[in-house]
């Protein structure tokens, strides 16, 4: 799956067809988003998105996930992309979970899978907007068994669990 999501990261890049897309308020096609979340990659990291047309933007990802790089690959669906507060619905599939722990770097791993998100876009400038999503990952059965045999290894003591669903914020600036 982690190839899948490479292919598509590098084709949303490198199509042609995105580079002389526009909106209709003449902002670029492109922009440049630095943030906290699964959706930048990891705990911070940036997000490259692309608007193919208004409604729909796609996007890669890469950050710092506490053990590594983490990279995301998805779309978006952009529901009144003309207005100043614009709700979104999106997918995408790439880094949702890590283990972390201190003092036996062995279990340290990094999990991908699907995530779903809903968020909200608000533009009160022309330069460029602040994004805030609700994410939902779908994590996968290695690091649910791979948490549960941790849970119950006396040598570690787990601090904490990640949430069920997830949180975003970031401001992205037009190319």
């Amino acid at each position: 799956m982690k190839k899948i999501a490479l292919i598509c990261f590098i084709w949303i890049f490198l199509n042609p067809m995105f580079v002389f897309s526009q909106q209709e308020n003449n902002a670029s096609s492109v922009n440049l988003g630095i943030g906290l979340g699964i959706d930048y990659g990891g705990l911070f990291g940036a997000r490259l998105t692309v608007l193919p047309t208004e409604n729909v933007a796609l996007f890669g990802s890469f950050g710092y996930n506490l053990i590594g790089i983490g990279f995301n690959a998805g779309g978006t669906f952009r529901i009144s992309p003309t207005k100043n507060v614009c709700p979104t619905v999106g997918l995408m599939y790439g880094y949702n979970a890590v283990i972390k722990i201190v003092g036996a770097e062995e279990y340290n791993k990094t999990y991908y899978g699907p995530t779903i998100s809903l968020g909200l876009e608000f533009r009160p400038q022309r330069k460029g907007y602040w994004n805030i999503e609700l994410l939902l990952p779908f994590r996968s059965k290695a690091y649910k068994d791979d948490l549960d045999d941790l849970k119950n290894d006396p040598a570690i003591e787990l601090k904490s669990e990640p949430l069920p669903v997830g949180f975003s914020v970031g401001y992205h600036f037009w190319l």
